[in-house]
């Protein structure tokens, strides 16, 4: 992007006024792309160095104006801190805060902001005032406001942009599926956050997270900080089963159905790791790639989690995404000698599956029921039989699997369908050419090859099993 022309200086006249443009956008064509833009724990600056703020936020603001020119932008108005600002098309839109974003991380800001948490220079990714910006694009009808002689927007994009940028931290632009799909120049970082449940905001929206490359490596403290801002809604649970279900007849009840979500049960062996604080440290590992991943902790009983993708939040990718949150976590526990290494088994199911809260107004509680988890069960049950750690089962496995490393191990069989699972590697080392993990072995699985099977099993204990379950085909629902 050129922004050396608009580099902002610190001797930049505070008087100065950019000329701005002065016809709105969707005037003629009823669209537009609406930006929002905040400044994170502005408050908490305001009253570390007041006098110091002053001089930063005309900084900060003579830097939007400068980029709102460059990418042709329309200043609807300034409230606070925060701009709200028009533009003809979704690809200025995201342009101008990609600039934004640049130029506030470049800029030359007061040593005295630097000692304040909320805009310290810290590993070549930030410095100085942190924004957030979001972007939203659909149907807008410009209206005068007859006492700034300013035209105003209303309506549903503007409350969705609100909500858009307002879910997000300091740092990052984040933007709604239809703007990411408008984009035509993608010459930027952009990463899929799942589906999010908005104040106001019927359903779940698919928000991206968008950066400049040099500063893609925010990403992390970015999702941690969006994290912690998250309802306790998506906080785990603790209940029993028992309880679940008594629960579930009463008549205040709220489930939600989907065509399609992905489900993980996770079982741990927790009578070889007696330390409650290593439990919590195991549980925080979950939680935080479950977050990443734009999943939901549904419950944890005792040794016993559940979660899901597509069920609170919108998920499109909801397969992926579970399998990638069960091989992950599995590395994890392996590459960093955790206790849990070995303790703790995985099984991924797809399907219908119907979520929601049940209880009373004072008590309530997160369920999930559906073909899903009885997938998910049968997964389980395959697990331990078999001896394995991880595995999936879905209705396009054989596609999902290519993009990990995995074999299939059985197949779960209902009235109207067969469903195959696959077994994820969760060892940290190659296992080579092993007869077990190729695709000879894959194309002997395929045609019920028992007898090969059984003769290039070896040392593979697994594959033992899978061939004496081909045999009886006793793995069903």
């Amino acid at each position: 992007l050129p922004t050396g022309i608009f580099e902002v200086k610190r001797t930049l006249s505070k008087s100065s006024t950019p000329v701005l443009r002065s016809q709105p956008p969707g005037a003629i064509s009823k669209t537009a792309a609406i930006v929002f833009t905040d400044i994170e724990s502005s408050t908490v600056i305001w009253e570390a160095v007041r006098e110091k703020m002053r001089d930063a936020l005309a900084d900060h603001n003579a830097i939007i104006r400068q980029c709102l020119i460059e990418w042709n932008g329309y200043e609807v108005k300034t409230i606070g801190d925060s701009f709200m600002a028009a533009f003809d098309c979704a690809e200025e839109a995201v342009k101008f805060a990609l600039q934004a974003q640049t130029l506030l991380f470049t800029h030359s800001w007061d040593d005295s902001l630097k000692d304040i948490s909320a805009c310290c220079t810290q590993g070549g990714i930030w410095n100085g005032l942190r924004i957030r910006i979001g972007v939203h694009y659909g149907d807008a009808t410009p209206e005068l406001n007859p006492l700034t002689s300013r035209f105003d927007y209303h309506g549903q994009l503007v409350n969705m942009t609100a909500r858009v940028e307002g879910c997000g931290a300091g740092g990052g632009i984040y933007v709604t599926q239809v703007v990411r799909d408008l984009l035509t120049d993608k010459d930027c970082y952009i990463r899929d956050l799942g589906g999010m449940s908005l104040k106001g905001i019927s359903g779940g929206t698919i928000v991206y997270l968008i950066l400049p490359h040099s500063l893609a490596n925010r990403t992390p403290e970015i999702i941690d900080t969006m994290s912690k801002k998250k309802s306790a809604a998506c906080s785990p649970v603790v209940t029993s089963p028992r309880r679940m279900w008594s629960l579930a007849k009463h008549e205040d009840r709220m489930l939600q159905t989907t065509q399609s979500a992905s489900l993980v049960l996770m079982s741990m062996k927790s009578e070889e790791t007696e330390n409650d604080g290593q439990l919590s440290e195991l549980l925080s590992t979950v939680c935080s790639l479950v977050e990443q991943s734009g999943g939901t902790v549904v419950a944890v009983t005792g040794t016993e989690v559940s979660l899901g993708w597509n069920l609170q939040h919108e998920c499109a990718s909801h397969v992926l995404e579970a399998v990638y949150f069960t091989s992950s976590l599995h590395t994890i526990l392996c590459r960093t000698g955790s206790c849990w290494e070995g303790l703790v088994v995985t099984g991924v199911g797809t399907g219908p599956a119907s979520y929601g809260a049940v209880g009373s107004a004072k008590t309530r509680f997160y369920v999930t029921l559906g073909p899903a988890l009885q997938r998910c069960i049968a997964v389980m049950r395959l697990n331990h039989e078999l001896g394995i750690s991880a595995s999936f089962a879905c209705d396009e496995a054989a596609k999902v699997s290519l993009q990990f490393f995995s074999r299939p191990v059985g197949q779960i069989n209902s009235a109207s369908d067969t469903i195959l699972v696959y077994q994820l590697d969760t060892r940290d080392n190659d296992p080579g050419e092993s007869w077990g993990w190729s695709t000879s072995y894959a194309s002997a699985f395929s045609n019920h090859e028992i007898e090969t099977i059984r003769q290039h099993a070896g040392d593979d204990a697994v594959l033992r099993v899978v061939a004496d379950l081909l045999q009886d085909s006793i793995t069903s629902l």
